[in-house]
Formats: C-alpha cells, sequence, structure tokens
C-alpha cells in the first residue's frame, strides 16, 4: 500500500457493517495479528498486497462491547463517535477490534506506529 492511499484508507466512506458513518475517519485496528490478518482479508481466499503495522495508542473513552451490545444501554455519545469502539472479531473467534476516530482524539490521547528502525516510508518519494 502507497504512503497516500494509507492516509485515505483511514477516511474512506463506511460500508454498512462498518463502525464508522460514511465521511466520519476511523482507523481499524486488531489486538492481535492473526485478527488483523482476517480482518484485512476478509473473506477473500488470497490475501491481498499490504503492510501490517503495530500501533502504540492511549484513548479514552472507548465504548466496550466486548460482550456484545444491548440497544437499551445505549449512551448517546457513541452515537456522536465522540468515543472509540472495542468490539468482537465476525472473523476470528476470540479476536478483538478496536476503532478509533482520529478526529477526536484529545491531547491525552495518543497513536503512533510502532516503527522503531525507521523502516516504514515517511512520504511518497520514500517508496521509490
Amino acid at each position: 500500500m502507497r504512503w497516500r492511499r494509507c492516509k485515505e484508507r483511514v477516511a474512506r466512506p463506511a460500508a454498512p457493517e462498518r463502525g464508522n458513518r460514511p465521511g466520519v475517519a476511523a482507523l481499524y485496528l486488531s489486538l492481535d495479528t492473526e485478527t488483523a490478518i482476517k480482518e484485512y482479508r476478509q473473506l477473500s481466499s488470497l490475501l491481498p498486497p499490504g503492510t501490517i503495522v503495530s500501533y502504540q495508542l492511549t484513548a479514552d473513552p472507548v465504548a466496550d462491547f466486548r460482550q456484545g451490545f444491548d440497544p437499551s444501554h445505549w449512551n448517546p455519545v457513541w452515537e456522536d463517535f465522540t468515543c472509540d469502539l472495542l468490539f468482537q472479531s465476525r472473523l476470528n473467534v476470540g479476536g478483538m477490534n478496536l476503532v478509533l476516530f482520529p478526529d477526536v482524539l484529545t491531547g491525552s490521547d495518543s497513536l503512533s506506529v510502532f516503527d522503531p528502525g525507521q523502516s516504514l516510508p515517511k512520504n511518497q518519494d520514500s517508496w521509490e
């Protein structure tokens, strides 16, 4: 995946089953490698080309849907996408995913790609 496409992918319009509405920027993360790969592959028998990275992050608040979702306990803050969402993977039993909404991260939140060797490109020219 090229540098430019990485940025665009975060803000792409949402599919109906996604945790973000169309036009709402979201970053989909998995809590383990196996889940990340299954989520990236989706239902295809082949894995498309891509780059898998680890993130270091701190984010609060997070709506915790690991035990499922009960609409009677729906908090309006979730509907406004002012918090991130933690939920079970549909593609990997026991796997967990986190949807981050970068536009609502605050000064106390942090998000960075783990790249201690500076191996990832910094801009489009870095790919050449």
